[in-house]
């Protein structure tokens, strides 16, 4: 009896190394679809059309890169169904 429990035992065990091999695979492998079609898609798309999502020229002649927020220059009817 003590056998067949040790064999379960080990088993299960065994199982669980083997899920754990798995589960890291499959999400190196996933995280790795997701990044390839999620930002290297959006990446492509973007060098074709030439979009820059952000500001990386630098002039000396700014005094400074703050951009002003419309917040407080609304009306208070506009919060309530901001989309």
């Amino acid at each position: 009896m003590a056998k067949v429990q040790l064999l379960f035992k080990g088993i299960y065990e065994g199982m669980g190394r083997f899920g754990k091999i798995i589960s890291s695979i499959v999400n190196i492998f996933l995280l790795f679809i997701v990044f390839i079609f999620g930002i290297g898609l959006v990446s492509i798309i973007s060098k074709i059309f030439r979009k820059k999502f952000l500001a990386m020229n630098f002039d000396k002649n700014f005094n400074s890169y703050w951009q002003e927020s419309i917040i407080g220059k609304r009306k208070k009817e506009d919060y309530y169904k901001p989309f």
